[in-house]
Formats: C-alpha cells, sequence, structure tokens
C-alpha cells in the first residue's frame, strides 16, 4: 500500500513504525472503531505477521495507580484475559473455547500532564489478527453472498460454547457483558479449513460479584442480570435471521429449509433467556449445553454430508470462496508507505474505509524511511496521536524532529 503526497524534491519514502518493549510494527491501515477504541492493521517488522493495535478512542487517558504497589491498574479488559488465562480450567471435552489472543499491552507516559496537573498515558494492546472481520461488518453489509445456515449455525455453536467456558470455568461465573455481532470476530486459518468465530472485546466484562459494586442503584438494575448476554446474542441472531427471510435471493439460494431450522434453534434460546429472567436466582447462569448441541446438530445437518448438505450449492461455494479469499489478503497487506515531503508524511490523513472521513494516524508513532524495506530506516520524530485537539500547554509535536 503506497500513498503519494505532493514531491518536495527530497526523494523519500516514509513509513509510520509503533513500538512495544523491543517488538515494532508497522502502520497498515486502520481496522475500525468503536465507542471506547480504534483498532489499526499493523505488521510485525521480526515476523511479518499481522496483527491487530488497540488504542483508546481518547489519544491520551488518565489511569490510577494502584495503592499496593504503585503500578499503573490495566485496563477492565486486559484485567479479565489475564484472569482467564491465570485462574480458569481448561475446557471441558467437546466443548472449546474462542477468545481474541492478545499479545501484550503497555502505557506510554505523555510528557505532558492534564489541566489538573495529572500524568496522563496512551495505552495500546497488540491483538491476533481474526481476518474474516466481524460477524456484523461482513455478514450484515460487506459479504457478496450469504451465509449459509451451516455456517450460522457454527458460529452459534462456538460462541455459546465460549459463553459456556466463561461461566464455568472459574471460581465464579465472567459475564461479558456486551455480546453483539459487532464483537464476534470471524477467522479463517487457511485456504481450506472452515472459519472459527471468536469472542472479543472483554472491556465490559465482569465476575459476578463485582456486578454490584461501585455502581448506582440504578446501575445495579440495569447490569444485574447475567442473562443480559444470552438476550442480546440471541436478539442479534434474530435479526440476522429477519434480514436474510426478507432478502428473496436466500430462499432461492439455500431453500427455506435452513432459515426454519435456524429459527427453531433461536426460539429455543429465547425460551432459555425467558426461564433465566423469571428464575429465583438471576445470577447463576443456565446449562448451556443443550443448546451447544442443537447448534452442532443443525450446522452437521446442513454441513458437507448431512442430511441437508448445502456444500454443493453455487450460493455455499460462491460465499466460502469469496470470504475466504478477502479473509486471506488481509494476512498479506503490506504496510503503508508514504511519499513526498517530510513535513507532510508527518500529518498523514488516512481514511477508515470508502467512502469514510479522512482521520490521523492514532500513535504515538515514528516515522522512519524507507530504504528497500519498509522495516528499514532511521527514527526522524516521534508524532503525538492527535484528534485535532491538545492539552493545555501541549505543543504539538508532530513537526519537531527528535521530540519524544
Amino acid at each position: 500500500m503506497e500513498t503519494q503526497l505532493t514531491d518536495a524534491g527530497d526523494g523519500e519514502r516514509y513509513a509510520y513504525m509503533f513500538k512495544c518493549g523491543d517488538r515494532r510494527f508497522l502502520f497498515i491501515r486502520p481496522f475500525g472503531a468503536g465507542m471506547e477504541s480504534v483498532a489499526q492493521l499493523v505488521k510485525d517488522v521480526d515476523s511479518g505477521e499481522n496483527l491487530i493495535r488497540k488504542v483508546p478512542a481518547r489519544r491520551l487517558v488518565h489511569f490510577l495507580l494502584s495503592d499496593e504497589n504503585r503500578r499503573l491498574k490495566k485496563p477492565n479488559e486486559i484485567r479479565m484475559l489475564n484472569a482467564i488465562k491465570k485462574t480458569f480450567k481448561a475446557p471441558e471435552p467437546g466443548l472449546p473455547f474462542y477468545i481474541s489472543k492478545c499479545y501484550g499491552h503497555e502505557y506510554i507516559r505523555s510528557k505532558y500532564p492534564d489541566e489538573k496537573g495529572r500524568q496522563m498515558y496512551h495505552s495500546a494492546s497488540y491483538w491476533k489478527l481474526c481476518n474474516g472481520d466481524s460477524v456484523r461488518s461482513r455478514w450484515l453489509f460487506d459479504c457478496l453472498y450469504p451465509p449459509p445456515a451451516s455456517l450460522i449455525a457454527r458460529m452459534i455453536r462456538q460462541v455459546l460454547s465460549t459463553l459456556h467456558y466463561l461461566y464455568t470455568a472459574g471460581d465464579q461465573p465472567l459475564y461479558h457483558d456486551d455480546l453483539h455481532l459487532g464483537n464476534v470476530w470471524i477467522h479463517w486459518p487457511s485456504d481450506t479449513a472452515l472459519p472459527d468465530f471468536y469472542l472479543g472485546d472483554f472491556g465490559e466484562a465482569c465476575f459476578v460479584d463485582s456486578k454490584f459494586q461501585n455502581h448506582s442503584f440504578a446501575e445495579q438494575i440495569r447490569i444485574a442480570h447475567p442473562v443480559n448476554d444470552l438476550h442480546k446474542f440471541y436478539l442479534n441472531i434474530e435479526n440476522l435471521l429477519t434480514t436474510y427471510g426478507m432478502f428473496p435471493g436466500y430462499a432461492a439460494a439455500y431453500g427455506q429449509t435452513g432459515l426454519n431450522a435456524l429459527g427453531r434453534l433461536v426460539k429455543a434460546m429465547k425460551g432459555v433467556v425467558t426461564d433465566w429472567e423469571t428464575a429465583a436466582n438471576t445470577l447463576e447462569p443456565p446449562d448451556l449445553k443443550p443448546l451447544i448441541q442443537w447448534a452442532k446438530d443443525v450446522e452437521e445437518m446442513f454441513g458437507e454430508g448431512g442430511g441437508v448438505d448445502e456444500t454443493q450449492s453455487e450460493a455455499y461455494t460462491g460465499f466460502v470462496t469469496e470470504e475466504r479469499k478477502v479473509a486471506l489478503q488481509f494476512q498479506h497487506e503490506k504496510p503503508l508507505i508514504v511519499s513526498g515531503s517530510k513535513q507532510e508524511a508527518l500529518r498523514p490523513m488516512v481514511m477508515d474505509g470508502p467512502g469514510k472521513a479522512l482521520l490521523p494516524i492514532h500513535g504515538p508513532w515514528q516515522l522512519v524511511t524507507v530504504d528497500g524495506l519498509p522495516a528499514e530506516g532511521e527514527g526522524v520524530t516521534h508524532h503525538r496521536p492527535n484528534d485535532g485537539r491538545f492539552h493545555p500547554g501541549e505543543p504539538n509535536l508532530a513537526g519537531i524532529l527528535g521530540a519524544g
């Protein structure tokens, strides 16, 4: 990927480098944004692997120090994932979990405090690339062919299996608390395998005994029911099926049988939600194993060799071929290279998708010159990411060489 800037005669080409410990990453492009965070596609200089870098939507944030060790408190998402890694048991046989893998997190100290004199930090984390994007983005907006029933059932099964793990493998249940299809990520592992579906964004996740702490009474009522996980998930699936049911080409491509089978599964999910909401103890999760088995049965019925095998249809082949091709391309995208004047390179503006506004690159990053390979070069400046706003007393360092 290369962008041509106005040539000022210096003949250089530049790339944008992030650092985390002794690891170096090169910016490729934006990879979506939510209310709280911004994702970037980056390349690990040493391994050549494409990863996701995630930073808060606010470029600088304040974090309280721990009273015990005076170290910065990790973001909630990192703490929840660390708890899963360190304290949860291995999954039950036949019930694996699928959770986005975090490779590392760090705070990068800012030289400039906020208006109250508090120390400010950049927060950055690095994640395994789920190359198929989110279910919401691909299946509701971007895919050329609608997904077959077998893969929808596979997605439901794997998400439910992950919820079962979160609810049962620890000393107490852990609730995701933000389970919508935008947080379910598709990954095509190879050019032959079927995709897997990973649950991501644990920023709102919490253990059952923490759901009542540090919240007002109204907030406790809102968040007190762990059933929200399953409730929101089934509503998202119901909306997905309603959308495809209104699309005349879906039944023509796959027939109505698959939608009907999925509809019965979603109705069963709704029944579990209803029973849970009216149970005497709504803090204890229900047994999800029957729903997991039901989803598996639907997946196998409409999968290869099943009683209603969809895999030989033109629509199935078209969907799998196109989605796999798009996904695997993400793994091989190259870093952004800009050519032109240094001053223009120090103020990059990139587009977060077709037709979207131009935005700065969230950093902090280091501008490096390109000599043969993008990873080779000399550090030019340590740029402060910005959204056009600066704290009082903080200069725009984008054009100051050697600033750090």
